[in-house]
């Protein structure tokens, strides 16, 4: 709209400048021309923005070549359209996925760690970091302290599966293994006490980097607090339980791990 203000008083003014000098024919036919040019560009921005949008979103044009040439026009950034739609899937997921993890409370030397944990089934079937889980841990869902039993360690694996004391809990599917690409977006969620009460929820995203049966490698970075916290896919499926090593480097053991230890 300001470009169009600018070309028309451009022209208004050079149009002055020729009517001011001595007439000629020349100038004359100058001066047509400015004044032509001048009533095709107050023409032009008319239609541009009275009668086009009008006629576009007239029923009598939906399917005619010429909207379908304007639309193919202006999607310049089709590449900006599908970033938007995975931001937006992506919020989704977080919304979905931040409802099956749980914190682990340890006091140890008089300071209060926090973990994260992930439920598994509706039953309280619960899978985390065997390192993270000592006689001295709490569990809490919701801010809520559940009582829990462990059913299963293994050191190897770094895995323990509990059983909490709740029922008609959320769950999310399984990640297909053999559908893992590298490249691929996936985002982790923890939750850790900021006071004595108050919980905070963490998300990070990145991207898989390399991958085997025994462990999956990201671009992601975490505070060691975030430990056991769960990775998933952009469609929320699970796609295992993170280690957070010495440099802060986030590494996953994957779901087929997890799911060869707890028989799902």
């Amino acid at each position: 709209m300001n470009l169009f203000r600018n070309l028309l008083k451009v022209f208004f003014n050079f149009g002055i400048y020729i009517y001011t000098l001595p007439k000629s024919r020349f100038c004359r036919a100058l001066a047509r021309l400015v004044l032509i040019l001048s009533l095709g560009i107050i023409g032009g921005g008319i239609f541009g923005i009275l009668i086009l949008p009008k006629l576009i979103g007239n029923p009598a044009f939906e399917n005619s070549e010429f909207k379908k040439a304007f639309e193919r026009e202006i999607q310049v950034f089709p590449k900006e359209e599908i970033y938007i739609q995975e931001n937006i899937a992506l919020k989704r997921a977080v919304e979905t996925a931040e409802k099956v993890v749980i914190i682990i409370s340890t006091e140890s030397k008089g300071k209060k760690l926090t973990d994260s944990g992930l439920i598994l089934t509706s039953d309280g079937m619960i899978i985390a970091l065997n390192n993270v889980l000592t006689s001295e841990s709490e569990i809490y869902y919701q801010d809520e302290k559940i009582p829990f039993q462990v059913l299963k360690r293994d050191k190897k694996k770094n895995l323990v599966l509990i059983k909490i004391e709740k029922t008609d809990l959320p769950c999310l599917s399984f990640a297909d293994p053999d559908k893992l690409k590298l490249g691929e977006r996936v985002f982790l969620i923890g939750k850790r006490f900021v006071s004595e009460n108050k919980i905070q929820t963490v998300v990070n995203q990145g991207i898989i980097k390399s991958f085997d049966d025994k462990f999956i490698k990201t671009n992601i970075f975490e505070d060691e607090e975030l430990r056991g916290c769960p990775l998933f896919d952009i469609e929320s499926n699970i796609i295992g339980l993170n280690i957070i090593e010495k440099g802060k480097e986030v590494k996953t053991i994957p779901i087929s791990e997890i799911r060869d230890f707890t028989g799902l």
